[in-house]
């Protein structure tokens, strides 16, 4: 007598494997085809009559034409980056082979030194083709894109040496769903903290003839298809440099955004309560989230076009050290949260991460400050006539954050016995 095949049921980790697999693929579809259109109206844009307007005023034609192109890049890539997540998800639920690849032994001071030549190629040779318009459209979106992905796995490399590292499926899927789900919640979070810095700049404006006249005088000039660029820099720098408004933004920039971003960069964590056994695990797992968070938003800050975009590329190559840092520390605090009740850890370590990036945003915002205090007459404060003091303060911030890195990776490896 025959007997009927036996199935396994499905586990509920089973179906969570399929949905991430889904969630991943979709993602990675809508990307690919936005990238698609993203160069579809970059090229069309460099055929039409020139847009009236604040981006008339601020970009030229071409100039708005690179910027989509460098976003296309960008977000092509990251499409990609989706997919062996979903690829793995997949192969796990319906158990089909994957033929093993056996990779020789990588030696990681060899890898740096590799990477670190091949992005500092793509910086110089995109610095030289923001000289030549026609090649810096065509070839510049690839170079920016692999100098932000470069830097990112420079940093991935640095902080996760000789950690034990979790399964592909599960570092990809960290990777995946973090770059979706961190700065989607964080930008969604942001929005409520603008909207109250609006309220309250639209207050104290109000308050001030003198700024009130320069808001609307700002907001005629980029209205006004002939508007001047330099006046309207004027006054917005009248406005930015005002201690009323400077004050607003530097406590949205400098402890709002943080408190926000450094909460919600590892939010994919909370659902892994309890799976993450050790300290070491914890770190590995929030250096994933906070690399993947820097991927995306460096991708976002880096397609501003050609114009300063060496300084802007250098600043965005760095910023990948303070995000993965910090989440790594929020990552550790987190399992010892879970496995030892030590929530003083976790509060300390989120603390951390809060200031070291309000710290990194505040010093960035003072720099930015200092190269608009010669377009107006207002007084400025002395820390902002300078830039020397925020840009020492900034390197060393930043540099101070590798051996923070080596120390933790060391400190997390101590306390599994690795």
């Amino acid at each position: 007598m025959n007997h009927p095949a036996k199935t396994t049921a499905r586990s509920p980790a089973d179906w969570l494997r399929l949905a991430v697999g889904l969630f991943l693929t979709v993602s990675s579809a809508v990307l690919i085809a936005l990238s698609f259109l993203l160069v579809f109206f970059g090229a069309v844009s460099l055929f039409l009559p020139g847009t009236t307007g604040a981006s008339s005023l601020f970009l030229s034609d071409t100039e708005e034409t690179l910027v989509m192109f460098l976003s296309a890049a960008g977000t092509f890539v990251l499409g990609l980056l989706l997919l062996p997540g979903a690829f793995l998800n997949f192969q796990a639920f319906f158990s089909f082979p994957v033929p093993r690849l056996l990779l020789p032994h990588q030696d990681n001071r060899l890898a740096l030194v590799i990477l670190f030549m091949l992005w500092f190629l793509c910086v110089a040779s995109g610095y030289a083709l923001t000289f030549h318009q026609t090649l810096s459209l065509l070839l510049l979106p690839f170079l920016n894109t692999g100098a932000v992905l470069l830097s990112v796995v420079m940093v991935l490399i640095i902080a996760l040496q000789k950690l034990p590292l979790p399964s592909p499926r599960r570092a990809w899927s960290l990777f995946g769903v973090s770059a979706l789900l961190g700065p989607t919640l964080a930008i969604f979070f942001e929005l409520f903290a603008f909207l109250g810095f609006m309220v309250l700049f639209t207050a104290y404006v109000s308050s001030q003839p003198a700024l009130e006249l320069s808001l609307h005088l700002l907001l005629d000039e980029l209205e006004n298809e002939a508007g001047s660029l330099d006046f309207a820099t004027q006054q917005m720098a009248t406005l930015l440099l005002s201690p009323g408004v400077g004050l607003l933004l530097f406590g949205l920039l400098a402890l709002m955004v943080p408190i926000i971003e450094e909460a919600f960069k590892v939010s994919l964590l909370w659902g892994y309560a309890g799976k993450l056994r050790s300290p070491a695990e914890g770190f590995v797992a929030g250096v994933l989230c906070g690399a993947a968070f820097a991927l995306v938003e460096n991708i976002g800050f880096s397609s501003a076009g050609a114009s300063d975009w060496l300084l802007n590329i250098l600043t965005r190559s760095v910023t990948a050290l303070p995000h993965a840092f910090n989440s790594g520390l929020v990552g550790w605090g987190l399992v010892l949260a879970w496995q030892r009740r030590d929530y003083l850890r976790l509060g300390l370590a989120y603390l951390a991460a809060v200031l070291i990036h309000g710290t990194w945003n505040g010093l960035s915002f003072v720099l930015v400050l200092n190269s608009m205090a010669g377009l107006t007459a207002a007084e400025v404060y002395p820390l902002i006539e300078t830039p020397l003091p925020a840009l020492a303060a900034l390197f060393v911030l930043t540099f101070g954050i590798v051996p923070g890195l080596l120390l933790s990776n060391r400190q997390v490896r101590s306390q599994d016995g690795v």
